[in-house]
């Protein structure tokens, strides 16, 4: 097989798009073992760089193949404290919304996975596009969760992977990936949002910020995309969920 494949002067879109995976496969059996290696993480990356709602490709591929989860509450549910991203169907149609959509808001049961699924979207986008995200939440601790969630899905991720960006900045508020992406947690209030011009919002538990409504106006001329999820309660976010409905 032409070394073309692993050369980075060639997209391997391109590559893909010209023999189809089948045959990429079967030429890239013909490598040498350090060749075949990085030909299928060259593939890997570009199947997950690729803004779609797939578990072959995108945001979902990535999470659920290439890095994984932590469960504080794995002992008393009786699983592992490290899993893999679940494959759950309705991820598909809600990544979809992520993707598409400039404002999405997203009413959710406790055991949905959602902030999860937010936060592992913000992440992919970090740290695979180079883009700025903010998280945003009612109470500090809850942000510093929501950072940890993109932390763990970085560090769970095989090392070739983290070494291809790895972060420059980590701590309880900010993470910074070598090839410029960045997520950072900041708390509830209009103010906190409008000393930022980040590329998107992830507004957490969204009905219980006492400023929400301020913080989403202060977003809106910004941000291109903002992405609201809480379980419900009477305020703003009901009211704009229940006007969309």
């Amino acid at each position: 097989m032409s070394t073309q494949v692993v050369s980075p002067s060639l997209s391997v879109q391109a590559v893909l798009q010209k023999w189809g995976q089948a045959e990429v496969s079967r030429r890239v059996k013909k490598l040498s073992p350090e060749k075949q290696e990085l030909a299928r993480q060259m593939i890997a990356l570009d199947l997950m760089s690729r803004p779609v709602a797939s578990f072959d490709s995108g945001p979902l591929y990535w999470l659920t193949k290439f890095t994984k989860t932590e469960d504080e509450h794995w002992f008393e549910k009786g699983t592992q404290f490290i899993s893999p991203f679940p494959r759950k169907e309705y991820f598909l149609p809600v990544m979809q919304h992520m993707i598409d959509e400039k404002v999405l808001f997203i009413q959710k049961s406790r055991e949905m996975m959602t902030s999860w699924e937010a936060t592992g979207f913000a992440t992919w986008g970090a740290s695979k596009v180079g883009l700025f995200w903010l998280f945003q939440s009612e109470k500090d601790d809850k942000v510093i969760q929501l950072v940890n969630y993109a932390r763990i899905l970085h560090r769970n991720q095989p090392k070739w992977l983290i070494d291809q960006n790895p972060l420059i900045v980590d701590n309880d508020h900010e993470l910074m990936w070598k090839r410029g992406g960045k997520i950072v947690g900041i708390p509830g209030g209009a103010d906190q949002v409008r000393s930022w011009h980040p590329y998107g919002l992830i507004s957490d538990e969204s009905a219980f910020q006492q400023e929400f409504e301020a913080s989403f106006n202060s977003a809106k001329p910004v941000c291109k995309k903002i992405i609201c999820i809480s379980t419900d309660a009477m305020g703003p976010f009901h009211t704009i969920c229940k006007e969309a409905a």
